[in-house]
């Protein structure tokens, strides 16, 4: 499988950070991102939030699960994508 292209970017003049995969944007990330800065979180946690959510979304991809099936049993092997 050829995975799709995963980006993380500024986005719009009150700098909000927006994840797409291949120019299209990820609702369900995003959404949990927008939550995040409506919280007040700083910019910098957004932004980390969202480099953790391109990499899950990557190994969602590479596994032919979506995100709506996750679950707690479910594991990101770890230190697969640093």
């Amino acid at each position: 499988m050829n995975p799709g292209t995963y980006c993380f970017k500024q986005y719009g003049k009150n700098r909000r950070y927006i994840l797409t995969s291949n120019g299209s944007q990820l609702k369900e990330a995003n959404r949990f991102l927008s939550v995040l800065e409506t919280r007040g979180l700083s910019l910098q946690t957004t932004r980390a939030y969202g480099f953790d959510l391109r990499y899950l979304f990557r190994w969602l991809e590479e596994t032919g699960k979506v995100f709506g099936e996750l679950t707690q049993r479910l594991r990101l092997p770890q230190n697969r994508y640093s």
